[in-house]
Formats: structure tokens, sequence, C-alpha cells
């Protein structure tokens, strides 16, 4: 927020998303743009249309409020069926043989 009104502008959208995912990431809990994303306007294009997902009163612009239900909600969804980073979701994830992925069952791996 720029501005200091309490609210975040479309233009100011992406770099909030990516100091919001500084934390997540270090800790293994969120992937880095790059691997989301194969280019800046492809992450560009997916953010702006997350804007207009959390920006449910409609004013072109999200209020704390509105970004904090958000926030809320998506954490909620990732951690519904226990903490796990997202190396690990990943690998499990993977088409890799069954014993390869069950050396990393809760989070926890044996290599």
């Amino acid at each position: 927020d720029a501005s200091l009104t309490g609210r975040i502008k479309k233009e100011e959208f992406d770099a909030l998303i990516d100091v919001a995912a500084v934390a997540p990431r270090k800790f293994g809990f969120a992937p880095h743009a790059s691997e989301m994303f194969s280019s800046v306007q492809e992450r560009k294009e997916y953010r702006a249309i997350l804007f207009k997902t959390i920006n449910t009163e409609g004013t072109g612009e999200i209020s704390f409020q509105e970004f904090l239900d958000w926030a809320m909600e998506h954490i909620r969804g990732k951690v519904s069926h226990g903490v796990q980073s997202w190396a690990v979701a990943k690998l499990l994830a993977s088409p890799a043989p069954a014993d390869e992925r069950a050396c990393c069952a809760g989070g926890i791996c044996k290599w």
C-alpha cells in the first residue's frame, strides 16, 4: 500500500504477492514464481485474475479485509489435510515409484 490508504491498487498487487510469499517460500511451503509460471507475462495475467477474485467489493482496489479474508481461506485450504512443504507435496505428486514417494510421508524425507 504505497499510498497508505489501506487499499491495494492493481499496480501494487504483483509486488504484494511477492512480499506476502517470502516467508512461506523461505520455509518451503510455497513455490517460487519461476516454478509456477513460464514467463513474467503469464504471472501477471494470473495475478490480474487473482486480483479480481480477491476484490469481492468490486472497487478496483483490495481492502485489507478482502486480502485477509482471501489469505485465511487460501491458507486454510493449504493446511486442511496437514502441513506439508511444497517440495514434499511436489515429490509425492510426482510419477516416481511408490517406495520413493513413501520415504517422504509426513513431510520427513529420509535421504
